[in-house]
């Protein structure tokens, strides 16, 4: 099954629901509530992970359109000003210089 297809599919609707309803339609991130998506823990770059694997909820973050862009390239949201900072360099927030 190919990843449109699951993402299509109404047991891959039925849990992002869930998984809005948890959240209560905010990103886990940053609290936003417009362009929500779901970003998977684990990339699944290499196809390793079965379809059933693949939506498993507990693998899965909901995040705004621009979180999920800053999760993509390497960032992690900062605990002190909700900036960003690039994993496993720096360790810096470009924001508020916290560590």
């Amino acid at each position: 099954m190919t990843y449109r297809q699951i993402w299509r599919s109404k047991e891959w609707k039925i849990k992002r629901e869930i998984l809005l309803k948890k959240v209560n339609n905010k990103c886990q991130w940053c609290d936003n509530t417009t362009y929500l998506q779901m970003a998977h823990i684990v990339e699944n770059t290499q196809n390793i992970m079965t379809d059933k694997e693949y939506l498993e909820t507990n693998q899965v973050l909901i995040l705004c359109r621009k979180c999920h862009y800053a999760k993509s390239h390497g960032k992690v949201r900062c605990p002190c000003c909700n900036g960003y900072k690039v994993k496993n360099q720096f360790n810096t927030c470009w924001k508020c210089n916290n560590t």
